[in-house]
């Protein structure tokens, strides 16, 4: 059985959708009740507790009529379904790939820096390193086709993240409207 983590210092975020109007009708989008996600993620600099709103259009008109839409900076921060930051999974890419560390080497780095995390959870992110990078399946595409004809286009977002400083960055372009992580490169320079 998984032992649950316990934190002593948790700060706590909130995030609105940026999108303020609905693509398809460009309506006021509606912020919904409550919380649509909630999460804890450590990260680099410390655990977070995530709080994510999100809006909808509510035009029964529209073709994105009860879409939601989310934050793209909560987006940013970590993946579905995964309890580490964005960050930790790029040291871990940075430490395995260009560094050659063993598993157990960036595991202890993690956990001398106060990230609760096994060895086998250190391989789990060394995994999402590489799906980051991989590029989109043809099912991805799929989905994404989908989308655009569903919203009438779709909305993208870069971020880059940088493992240490002096070092190159990570850029992540996803679509905002699917969630999907649709390219991922390592670039030395932020005009590149």
């Amino acid at each position: 059985m998984k032992t649950p983590k316990s934190f002593q210092a948790v700060r706590r975020q909130y995030f609105y959708p940026e999108q303020k109007r609905c693509p398809s009708c460009r309506q006021q989008l509606h912020l919904l009740p409550g919380l649509y996600l909630k999460k804890t993620i450590q990260t680099l600099n410390g655990v977070l507790w995530l709080g994510g709103y999100a809006a909808q259009c509510v035009n029964p008109e529209c073709q994105g009529y009860h879409t939601h839409y989310l934050s793209k900076q909560l987006a940013a921060l970590s993946l579905p379904k995964v309890t580490y930051g964005i960050d930790v999974i790029v040291r871990v890419g940075w430490r395995r790939q260009h560094d050659h560390h063993t598993m157990n080497e960036i595991g202890q780095e993690l956990r001398s820096l106060g990230i609760q995390i096994t060895d086998r959870e250190v391989e789990r992110l060394w995994d999402y390193y590489r799906m980051l990078l991989r590029g989109l399946s043809q099912a991805d595409l799929v989905k994404l086709r989908e989308a655009e004809q569903v919203y009438g286009g779709l909305i993208w977002s870069a971020d880059g993240l940088q493992p240490e400083s002096g070092e190159p960055q990570l850029w992540v372009v996803r679509e905002v409207l699917t969630r999907l992580v649709v390219h991922a490169e390592w670039l030395s320079q932020v005009d590149q």
